[in-house]
């Protein structure tokens, strides 16, 4: 039982270090290990289709790292990451309707 008990552990932690191996170019070590700590083999399958914090070229559709401004595989320059836009207040957009009504 103990033997048994030992080799689960084996397993889980040579798993997580996969995990966390296939993580490690995506920025997510940490997450990776622990995905792979407690799902074994699919958590590297997890872990193989996850993005991370890359996003996608929008020429060559490979995946960049989030800040990247010129792309390493095509060398253009691709910007900046579109900043999410906030969410207006209700208040400002009733401000906004009533200079919108007034012209």
């Amino acid at each position: 039982m103990e033997a048994l008990i030992g080799l689960w552990l084996l397993m889980g932690f040579f798993w997580g270090l996969v995990a966390a191996m296939i993580g490690s170019p995506k920025g997510q070590t940490g997450t990776g290990f622990l995905i792979g700590l407690f799902f074994g083999p699919f958590g590297v399958l997890i872990m193989l289709f996850t993005t991370g914090s890359r996003r996608e070229c929008p020429y060559c559709r490979e995946l960049v790292k989030e800040a990247a401004t010129v792309c390493p595989h095509c060398q253009r320059e691709i910007g900046q990451a579109v900043p999410r836009q906030r969410k207006t207040s209700q208040a400002q957009l009733k401000s906004d309707l009533d200079k919108f009504r007034h012209k």
